[in-house]
């Protein structure tokens, strides 16, 4: 199987990561932002990404590492390559609460058993939120290192004088769940979008009905996740929309609630006033601005609405909470990815 491309695990006092990606996306966000900031500080010697097949992902046809950083669900192919390499450092990256899925999120049993595996032999274990990290100090029966590895960005560079953009941008990797409670959300966003002359950007799994009711409206189907960063930047000074679920069956709200505060991080580092639901990913968050945090789907549209009638307001207020004060730069890659230097410095 590896005859192609062929890795080779060797003792060096100067760090080589092989990392496993199981989705090409998730480690555009998780992994490699995070691998190019260790090796731009010096603090590892190189890395190289291997596919779910354990093809190799970069320039390297050979590469001989020190270390193996896997994440999410690996695959057949990964869980092999793992359980042979057993004696290497591997460190694991979890972002969601896996082992306890929501209810209409199908659990395979064999995914199951391979997320815990990771977590009972990897050395280290990354993950995105402390919420998410004291679910895990439960579900890991050895003690072993666990780094809350927030979700960073690249940097952004804002004009000094903000203008305001005539957009509401939405953003949606699912479809959107705050249709299930609310159907009828989509004629009330519609009805404000309208009558204050804004046009809809709707980016991510949205149904062709869903754009029938606006009168100025953009589907962007789903793009990769650095171009979603790219394009997100030229929304500049437009307003964005941020809802999580509240009010399910505990099993379904605890999934929800572990999950990250990515989509204010997405929305503020590129320029966006987020309004958000006050679910806990984002309450939890140093990002959050309680002022546009709603209470549930007509809260949301409510806030919206307030947020259009003070659109320059916002925008000045958001210099002063977030971009003015260098919150944002606690999130860049370089930042927090220290907090993986203890992995790698002995």
């Amino acid at each position: 199987m590896f005859a192609s491309h062929r890795y080779r695990y060797i003792r060096d006092p100067n760090p080589f990561i092989l990392a496993l990606s199981s989705d090409k996306e998730i480690g555009e966000i998780r992994i490699r932002p995070f691998l190019a900031a260790l090796l731009a500080r010096g603090v590892i010697s190189g890395f190289q990404l291997a596919d779910r097949d354990m093809v190799s992902m970069g320039w390297h046809k050979d590469f001989s590492f020190t270390h193996i950083w896997c994440h999410r669900n690996v695959s057949t192919a990964q869980h092999r390559f793992l359980r042979k390499h057993a004696e290497a450092p591997i460190i694991y990256d979890i972002d969601d609460l896996l082992l306890a899925p929501p209810d209409f999120v199908k659990a395979r049993p064999r995914n199951m058993r391979r997320i815990q595996w990771c977590l009972d032999h990897a050395h280290t274990i990354t993950t995105s939120t402390e919420t998410l990290r004291s679910h895990l100090l439960n579900q890991v029966a050895s003690p072993k290192p666990i780094i809350t590895l927030k979700n960073g960005h690249a940097g952004f560079a804002r004009s000094p004088q903000p203008q305001i953009r005539k957009q509401v941008v939405w953003t949606s990797g699912d479809h959107p769940f705050v249709l299930r409670n609310a159907p009828g959300f989509m004629d009330g966003l519609a009805d404000v979008v309208n009558r204050n002359d804004y046009e809809m950007i709707l980016i991510g799994r949205f149904e062709p009905d869903h754009i029938a009711s606006f009168k100025r409206v953009r589907l962007i189907r789903r793009i990769d996740f650095n171009s979603y960063r790219e394009a997100l930047r030229l929304f500049d000074g437009a307003i964005a929309l941020a809802p999580l679920p509240a009010g399910l069956k505990p099993k379904n709200q605890t999934f929800f609630d572990a999950k990250s505060d990515i989509k204010l991080l997405d929305y503020l580092s590129s320029g966006l006033v987020p309004v958000c639901t006050n679910s806990p990913p984002y309450t939890r968050s140093e990002l959050y601005i309680p002022e546009l945090g709603a209470e549930d789907a007509d809260d949301l549209l409510k806030r919206l609405e307030s947020c259009i009638q003070d659109h320059a307001g916002w925008l000045a207020r958001i210099d002063s909470k977030i971009h003015a004060t260098g919150i944002l730069d606690q999130r860049r890659f370089d930042r927090l990815s220290q907090e993986l230097d203890r992995i790698f410095i002995a």
